[in-house]
């Protein structure tokens, strides 16, 4: 632990020394991050946390044609298809942080909402066909990749522990409550980390990934940041590498977008939601290569396959997850 400790402090040094001896782009990358901020995020996404909230609370519990069926195809209990509905077209992190209020407000189980986490924390339609479609001379590309995301959240919501148990009763939830301050914290929150990664990949890029090819860049960059790793794409030579790329960005995040998770996030498991999200990565992968008629695709489904197997091994080993907030 104080090891541990140590080697932060050293990392925190280390990051004021770089900011000091390189001010000038710490400056320029910070007013950049917080130009995204102005410009397309807190227009965006303050809206989405306040009505998605509200929308949750409103049909929660609600019988809905077809709510039955959704129910059963993604494996979740009854009555928390909003939630499903919210992150599907809110996007990162609008799933994530309805399911841990309704995980709060005892609307649904810990149980319930440590699996909905991974399932219902999805990149929306406005970034799919706003910012990545338009990367490609296909204009169908941006119902492929949305395709490729519901689909892979369909199948990886089958491949997570705790299926079995899943209740399909419809039951009464209540309303959430306050869904104004809710949308304000969440969306001060996400800010914060953009512009912190924002300086991040500048740093990088500048400093770093200027040395390795093209398509290292555009994966490093995504890897932290999907939407810079979305800009990157036209760099890319191959039309289907690209593809796979904007697939795994999408379907992952990136380790903003799982900061600004787990950061939001205070009443509901975590543990699942990265080995998940990277279940979720590898079943989108298997899709793309054999959608392209790649043979290689059995890679990735190795690593789905394996990868289950070990969350399924610990699930018996501690008991169904036990519930532990982290």
């Amino acid at each position: 632990m104080k090891k541990g400790r140590i080697l932060e402090a050293a990392a925190a040094a280390a990051g004021l020394f770089v900011l000091i001896i390189d001010s000038k782009t710490a400056l320029g990358s910070a007013r950049e991050g917080l130009d995204v901020c102005i410009r397309v995020l807190i227009p965006t996404l303050f809206p989405f946390f306040f009505l998605s909230s509200w929308l949750s609370g409103k049909i929660s519990g609600i019988s809905l044609p077809g709510s039955m069926l959704i129910s059963k195809l993604f494996g979740i209990p009854a009555g928390t298809e909003s939630l499903l509905l919210c992150g599907l077209l809110g996007g990162y992190p609008v799933g994530a942080v309805t399911v841990d209020e309704a995980v709060n407000q005892s609307r649904i189980s810990p149980a319930e909402g440590k699996r909905l986490l991974c399932i219902c924390n999805q990149c929306g339609p406005a970034f799919i066909f706003g910012m990545s479609a338009v990367l490609f001379d296909r204009p169908m590309v941006g119902w492929i990749l949305m395709l490729l995301q519901i689909v892979s959240a369909l199948i990886t919501a089958h491949l997570l522990p705790g299926t079995a148990g899943v209740d399909y009763r419809r039951k009464a939830i209540p309303s959430p409550r306050n869904p104004m301050d809710q949308a304000l914290r969440s969306s001060a929150n996400v800010c914060g980390w953009v512009i912190l990664f924002k300086t991040l990949v500048v740093f990088i890029q500048r400093w770093v990934l200027w040395l390795i090819p093209v398509s290292g860049q555009c994966a490093i960059a995504g890897f932290l940041e999907m939407s810079n790793g979305c800009l990157l794409l036209p760099e890319v030579p191959s039309v289907e590498l690209r593809l796979l790329m904007c697939a795994v960005f999408l379907n992952f995040g990136g380790l903003c977008v799982t900061m600004q998770t787990f950061s939001l996030v205070k009443h509901t498991d975590k543990r699942l939601y990265i080995p998940g999200k990277l279940v979720q990565c590898a079943v989108a992968s298997t899709l793309c290569l054999a959608l392209w008629g790649k043979a290689y695709f059995w890679i990735p489904l190795i690593f789905t396959v394996a990868l289950c197997l070990v969350l399924r091994k610990y699930e018996k080993r501690c008991g169904n997850f036990r519930t532990v907030v982290v």
